[in-house]
């Protein structure tokens, strides 16, 4: 195995300091590079969330514009409408099962609002009724669908609530 041999160079003064601020800028350039690069590995991942997000909730406007239709079919059903026959009522039962089915898979999820309380980002009152057997703000009824998209409120309940009246 050879050696190798450690050779000494002579060099001026002036070449030296040259060849110091060179290694400086060098580390600088290096440092700065290390830098930018983390910077865009920040933006590259920011991005991505993004994008995940957009793609998330993109169908929400759809959704939302979707809900009149799926409402108006829930206001028919519960109705036994002797104008129509039971074997149309039956298919629109279905149709409304399988539409809320599609939309399930997307994310989608109705809210369960009668018995708890009042929440006003997730429900809207339309009224409110004096009421001893409930506890102060409980949801009494409902009267229009809030609906969830991926756990975020996409459209508000519409509810009545209970309220104590003042002891008199």
């Amino acid at each position: 195995m050879k050696e190798k041999k450690e050779r000494v160079i002579h060099i001026k003064s002036k070449d030296l300091e040259i060849l110091k601020r060179e290694a400086e800028k060098a580390k600088e350039w290096y440092e700065q590079l290390l830098r930018v690069s983390a910077e865009f590995d920040n933006f590259r991942k920011r991005q991505e969330k993004e994008r995940q997000q957009f793609l998330k909730f993109s169908q929400e406007a759809l959704l939302v514009k979707f809900l009149p239709i799926f409402d108006s079919l829930e206001k028919v059903l519960p109705e036994k409408n002797t104008d129509m026959p039971e074997t149309l009522l039956k298919g629109l039962a279905l149709i409304q099962k399988d539409i809320f089915s599609v939309l399930a898979s997307e994310g989608l999820e109705r809210q369960k609002v009668v018995g708890k309380l009042f929440d006003p980002l997730c429900h809207e009152v339309v009224e409110t009724v004096d009421s001893k057997k409930h506890k102060e703000n409980e949801i009494i009824e409902e009267l229009r669908a809030g609906y969830l998209l991926r756990g975020k409120v996409i459209r508000p309940a519409m509810v009545k609530i209970a309220k104590h009246s003042p002891k008199e």
